[in-house]
């Protein structure tokens, strides 16, 4: 028995996806954004131009992903996309300096790092209007 607990306590992490799913832009409805900045302040995006050009971008960008352990430390935002039944299949965080997302992968709730270019995540800040 503590054979088997020592192996289990040792073997490696799954590796990361190569991609995580994205939604369609059309799946998603709303994009609430969570800015923590003293008071925290919240705004909800509900136009289709916004919600489409950030699924693009997530898209176009689907790759750097790390597999958290743990959660994830305080972002100072958060943007959850939902869809028009309340679901939530993703979850994108922002801190001072990372990025990371939550999302379903294989039923499970999973939290990966989001290793991207710095001119990605400024623009996922300026379409979401949240300041660095």
């Amino acid at each position: 028995m503590l054979a088997t607990v020592s192996i289990m306590a040792c073997s490696p992490l799954p590796p990361p996806p190569q991609e995580i799913t994205i939604p369609s832009p059309n799946a998603i409805s709303q994009i609430t954004v969570s800015v923590n900045r003293g008071a925290q302040s919240k705004q909800r995006i509900q136009g289709r131009a916004i919600i489409e050009r950030v699924i693009i971008l997530v898209s176009e960008n689907n790759t750097g992903w790390s597999k958290s352990l743990f959660t994830f430390p305080t972002p100072s935002a958060t943007a959850v996309l939902s869809t028009a039944n309340g679901s939530v299949p993703l979850v994108i965080t922002f801190g001072p300096d990372w990025l990371a997302v939550a999302t379903t992968v294989d039923g499970e709730l999973s939290n990966y790092f989001w290793h991207v270019r710095p001119e990605v995540e400024l623009e996922l800040r300026r379409l979401l209007d949240i300041n660095p």
